[in-house]
């Protein structure tokens, strides 16, 4: 139960680790002044300097969550830097004065010795000692900015920590999101109905055109080497996702010989472009399957890649039902679309987009647009 509390009061963590903390640091502190006080005249005894070096660090408690806050309200970044940088001076120096105002309080409520080591009369206040203190520079500014640079030096060394580690898993979560797109094109692509229907056609053209049934055997060995050799890239070329969607398509194009037609319209500065890896074969298998094998008439499959404004435009077209076949609001996007979708969003945020729409004079056009990358 109270490991549960703890979880919900995130503020009371805090409180409870800065204590130990500081009691922690006050105690390792003694240790380390004390046998350099050997010499002194009036050496203090172990208690009053483990008094002293728990008030002084007890004193940042109520502090260092405001540093923590200022840390990441006005983080030194590379682009922010130069607005942040003067926010954090004026903070440690203002900080450390309400420190010392904070130590001058602890010697009041004290008492005794303690009291009567910081006045010059009996009749001094906390602030007329606080304003001597400060006016005459009695005090270890220099030690009370190193904690507060140290505490600033220590947020920042975590939040790039998390940063980098947050960068990792995402790193990891691709890579895993990649390996089952793989997955799940290679299981699509070699399902029984797509290497039944290949082989089928080598073994009719076998007997009719042995030079082609040779070369369909290659282009099918070839697909299947790409699709394997390919599987640990993340981000191909353009010019490389193409050549894999050509041999897909020669395939596909002698299963289906004058019936399905292919047209790419690709700009040649766009070849250079970093695209995701087999980002368009799903939206291509999807457009022969649902928009060329059910139709009895010729199909044709349009794809064009070009550079507008800073961002690279893929479109897949093909001339079949389109949405219409799927009724007023019945449309629902299969695995292969879910999929591509989901990549794009989880590698380029809100700075891409996919649309389908109902292409002119008949067919589905499906839009894909995200920021344009070369390899330098």
């Amino acid at each position: 139960m109270m490991m549960k509390f703890l979880r919900r009061h995130s503020a009371l963590k805090l409180a409870i680790f800065m204590v130990l903390v500081g009691a922690a640091v006050a105690v390792f502190s003694s240790a380390l002044i004390y046998p350099s006080l050997s010499n002194a005249q009036q050496k203090p005894s172990w208690k009053m300097l483990l008094i002293w070096q728990t008030m002084w660090w007890y004193g940042w408690v109520p502090l260092v969550p405001i540093i923590l806050w200022l840390s990441q309200r006005f983080r030194l970044t590379a682009k922010r830097w130069w607005t942040s940088l003067p926010v954090h001076v004026a903070a440690a120096a203002l900080l450390s004065l309400v420190h010392i105002l904070i130590y001058v309080i602890f010697c009041k409520l004290l008492g005794g010795d303690w009291w009567k080591d910081i006045i010059e009369n009996s009749k001094d206040t906390i602030f007329t000692v606080m304003t001597r203190l400060v006016s005459s520079f009695q005090v270890n500014l220099k030690l009370r900015l190193l904690v507060y640079i140290g505490v600033l030096m220590g947020s920042h060394a975590l939040y790039y920590y998390r940063r980098y580690h947050e960068a990792e898993l995402e790193t990891i979560k691709l890579e895993t999101q990649l390996s089952m797109a793989q997955m799940q094109a290679l299981k699509m692509q070699l399902q029984p109905h797509f290497l039944f229907n290949t082989l089928h056609s080598v073994s009719a053209l076998l007997y009719t055109n042995l030079p082609i049934a040779d070369e369909m055997i290659s282009r099918l060995i070839r697909f299947l080497t790409m699709t394997l050799e390919n599987s640990g890239e993340q981000i191909v070329s353009l010019e490389k996702e193409l050549e894999f969607l050509r041999n897909y398509l020669e395939i596909e194009q002698v299963r289906f010989q004058d019936r399905l037609t292919v047209e790419m319209n690709i700009e040649p500065q766009a070849l250079a472009a970093r695209v995701p890896n087999l980002i368009m074969q799903p939206i291509v298998e999807n457009a022969i399957l649902h928009g060329i094998a059910p139709q009895s008439g010729a199909g044709a499959i349009r794809i064009s890649a070009q550079r507008r404004n800073g961002k690279l435009e893929l479109q897949i077209q093909d001339n079949g039902p389109g949405l219409n076949a799927f009724g007023p609001n019945h449309f629902r996007e299969g695995l292969g679309l879910a999929n591509t979708r989901s990549r794009l969003e989880q590698l380029y945020g809100s700075a891409q987009r996919m649309m389908l729409a109902n292409a002119d004079g008949g067919g589905l056009v499906v839009t894909m647009e995200f920021p344009f990358e070369s390899r330098s």
